[in-house]
């Protein structure tokens, strides 16, 4: 056997065109990595030429491989579980850290590797979410009842279950209950609260607060998920179509390797269609500024010239200049690209040498560009590929993973839903649709205030029957317990199941309700009580309406759905408690009772923030009044914040405000009496004075400052204070080696007027000036050197553009603080302004 390995390798390194079957062949070979490397004690390499180094996410990978291995018949059952518990086994011996493993262990000794960095020694949440999903997929895999199938299925759940997620979990923002997992955290060091897992950098954390949610032994809540993660989201477009923003190919592939997210979404985002669109944008990126004569593309981790970097798309300078695609990610992205896998693996035969082919299939990167070329390969990306060939060729390893009942606990617990028909994307379509008796188009005024509605029309033979058929691409209807439409007028429809069998079934409506504010109905038919049909594998609806006399001009169907839950409950009425004018011109601070998802239980989704110069009586005039939340029509106000600033108001006018809380469901509270205000001032002035630190004891109308270390010491002081009575002191760390942060939580939020920030200074100390968005957002203004002890220096920073950072909702000021000599004694701040021009 190992003859034929290594001459059908050679065979194939020396081509220069792929076997027949290239997505194959590619797949089986990125296996014979696994077989061929992993230690004797079942840990695998994490890359091939370290061979003293493994791993967690390394393991999580070579778990799932072994599934698929079993799958194909390149192992037999017996030796794949062998080889899975071996696996298991090992790592359960290795150091963990509150149930977490660490990134990289030794393979030999299983002592901890700190390779990232020097706080790399301790818990990693990614590395362990990626080996736990690889654990829970062979735990179903291996199902059995002998004893070797077993005991994989009992150290894959004691593993996941002595994972403490609610221990990760720590406050990530100054609104609310805000709170993110942490990715590090080790006994020297304790967390790193620059390395929280957020969707900029790590979508594929996805995968990690999935687990977390539906963990049975610690869970965090899973109004995180909309409050910290999903509100995080930063957004591009490609063609018209939105799509959340992370760099690297891998980010947007490594979730769908084992959840199934193919037609379900949340409130935020279709997941699935998100990653085609990321897909799409990279590929045309680099087609068209990369390589525009070539077929090749794919940005995303691997190799490169310096070492191992995250590119992707948007591109930073570094990626353009030097240009490195990544095989992997490019075909395992093609799981997005029904009918493109085999192509794309064709191009990259075709359009790179020989040498850039080796045992195992592809190098990890090449640059086309400058010539160079890797001769490494990672577990990781030859994992990526496989399971990602394995779920073009089956997709078997999702349907496995969706088979634990943690993760579909999860997905309940958030609010995902079956999508039938949305009518949003023509070019990604949830179904076909066939009208009787009826003409059918769309209109751009779906449920949700945007978005497109299916119209449908009598046909002209004015018959007072009528109806649409669906063909939905979701099939698997078992899962759920309703199904839910939104139509308009009243008039619900008779929708009957049609099984693949032919088998048919009318289902029972068990709700209707109104949306609040509008004349859409959202309709709820019970899924429990259909017999007949085989929900597991339906082929089409009917939806019928019959009418006794004329039947309406038109009828509106949107967002056709499978739900879990009967949500038709709403939040609890808000109270506005407090309507007060900040120092800034135009600019009130709204505070309100807290509302919960179902009346006062739990966390609703959302708060609805308007403002009018007349009372809201009715919900009608609430949804038609400005919309006083944030600029950006993908972010809202989370459901644990309770005070907002209301920006842009015209100084010196009385509005009166009004806020409404929405559940998951749509869900709105009732309304109560709007609260009124003046907004204060004449007009924003040219300079605003931000501080000047004439207080002793923090209040409500300056910053709140903070240290981020106990032996940082933040106060004002009476010495020798530049202008008034009070300076602001920073004690400093005693070595120019350290750095002190200090953060200003604003009591005004709209600076979306200024372009610069002045300061007086007094000490000997390199300063750094930020500012951060209501989301998270850090926005570098530069740095200065502040040299002189005995007099006082104008620093002046000027405040960058940047079209992801929200000026109207500046959260806080940060200043990074470092020593210019040894054993210092303070800084010194005093008036603390933003200006439109620069200060002279």
């Amino acid at each position: 056997m190992a003859v034929g390995i290594s001459t059908g390798a050679a065979l194939w390194c020396g081509a220069s065109v792929m076997p027949d079957s290239p997505l194959a062949a590619l797949q089986k070979r990125a296996w014979l990595y696994f077989d061929e490397t992993t230690s004797t004690n079942g840990l695998p390499r994490d890359r091939l030429g370290d061979p003293a180094l493994t791993s967690s996410g390394a393991a999580g990978y070579y778990l799932t491989a072994l599934c698929i291995a079993e799958h194909n018949g390149w192992l037999t059952r017996e030796e794949a579980a062998r080889r899975a518990l071996l696996c298991l086994d090992s790592f359960s011996r290795l150091a963990r850290f509150h149930g977490f493993f660490a990134h990289y262990y030794d393979i030999g000794t299983g002592e901890v590797v700190p390779i990232v960095h020097e706080k790399d020694i301790g818990a990693d949440t990614l590395q362990t979410a990626l080996f736990l999903a690889g654990a829970l997929t062979a735990r179903v895999w291996f199902d059995g009842e002998d004893e070797l199938e077993k005991r994989i299925q009992a150290i894959a759940t004691r593993l996941y279950n002595e994972a403490e997620w609610d221990f990760m979990l720590q406050p990530a923002g100054p609104e609310g209950d805000d709170r993110l997992l942490v990715r590090y955290w080790s006994v020297p060091h304790g967390f790193a609260p620059l390395d929280m897992l957020t969707p900029d950098s790590h979508l594929e954390a996805l995968l990690a607060y999935i687990l977390a949610i539906g963990s049975p032994t610690h869970p965090i809540p899973a109004h995180y998920w909309y409050e910290s993660w999903a509100r995080r989201y930063r957004w591009l477009r490609y063609e018209g179509k939105d799509f959340i923003s992370c760099p690297p190919l891998q980010a947007h592939v490594i979730p769908h390797l084992w959840l199934d997210l193919q037609y379900l979404r949340d409130r935020v985002a279709d997941y699935w269609r998100n990653s085609r669109r990321a897909v799409l944008a990279n590929r045309a990126f680099c087609l068209t500024h990369l390589y525009p004569e070539r077929s090749i593309w794919g940005l995303g981790c691997c190799e490169g010239p310096k070492g191992y970097f995250c590119y992707g798309y948007p591109a930073a300078r570094s990626v353009e200049e030097e240009a490195v695609l990544c095989p992997a990610a490019a075909v395992s992205a093609a799981m997005f690209l029904p009918g493109r896998a085999e192509r794309i693996v064709r191009a990259w035969s075709r359009e790179t040498p020989v040498s850039f082919r080796g045992p195992y299939g592809f190098f990890d990167g090449i640059s086309l560009k400058s010539g160079w070329q890797s001769e490494e390969v990672s577990a990781e990306n030859l994992g990526l590929l496989l399971a990602a060939i394995e779920n073009i060729r089956s997709g078997t390893i999702r349907k496995a993973f969706m088979r634990n009942r943690c993760v579909r606990a999860a997905l309940e617990q958030i609010g995902f839903t079956g999508m039938l028909a949305d009518f949003n994307d023509p070019d990604s379509p949830y179904a076909s649709y066939v009208p009787r008796a009826a003409l059918i188009g769309f209109v751009s005024s779906g449920v949700r205030g945007g978005g497109r509605a299916m119209r449908i029309l009598p046909s002209p033979e004015g018959e007072r029957a009528l109806g649409v058929d669906i063909y939905p691409r979701l099939h698997d209807f078992a899962p759920f317990s309703y199904l839910s439409l939104f139509i308009k007028p009243a008039a619900a429809p008779r929708v009957v199941l049609v099984d693949r069998c032919g088998e048919e079934e009318s289902l029972e409506m068990v709700s209707r309700v109104t949306v609040s504010g509008t004349q859409w109905h959202r309709c709820y038919f019970d899924l429990g009580r259909v017999h007949r049909a085989d929900l597991r594998h339906i082929r089409g609806l009917h939806l019928s309406w019959k009418f006794t006399n004329a039947p309406p001009r038109e009828i509106l169907l949107d967002e056709v759905t499978l739900t879990s839950r009967l949500d038709t409950e709403p939040p609890a009425p808000v109270a506005v408690s407090g309507v007060k004018p900040t120092r800034m011109p135009g600019e009130v601070v709204l505070s309100w009772t807290r509302s919960g998802d179902n009346g006062e239980e739990g966390t609703c989704f959302r708060y609805l923030v308007r403002y009018s110069r007349r009372p809201a009586r009715t919900l009608a005039d609430f949804l038609a009044a400005p919309d006083a939340g944030p600029r950006d029509p993908h972010d809202w106000i989370g459901g644990s914040i309770t005070n907002w600033h209301v920006v842009g108001l015209r100084p010196g006018e009385r509005y009166f405000f009004t806020v409404c809380a929405e559940d998951v469901a749509g869900n709105l509270s009732p309304l109560v009496p709007s609260s009124s205000a003046v907004a204060a001032g004449k007009h924003q002035p040219d300079t605003f004075l931000v501080d000047d630190f004439e207080w002793s004891e923090p209040v409500e109308d300056r910053p709140r400052w903070l240290s981020d270390s106990e032996n940082v010491q933040i106060a004002t002081t009476t010495t020798d204070a530049l202008k008034g009575r009070r300076c602001l002191r920073i004690s400093l760390p005693q070595t120019t080696s350290a750095v002190a942060m200090a953060e200003a939580r604003l009591d005004v939020n709209d600076l979306s007027r200024y372009r610069w920030i002045s300061v007086w200074a007094r000490g000997r100390a390199k300063v750094g000036v930020s500012l951060v968005d209501r989301k998270g957002t850090l926005l570098e203004c530069g740095k200065a050197e502040v040299i002189r002890e005995d007099g006082w220096s104008p620093l002046s920073f000027r405040i960058p553009e940047s079209p992801t950072f929200d000026y109207q909702r500046v959260a806080s000021l940060l200043l990074s603080i470092r020593p210019l000599v040894e054993s210092p004694t303070a800084l010194y701040l005093d008036e603390l302004l933003v200006s439109r021009e620069k200060m002279p």
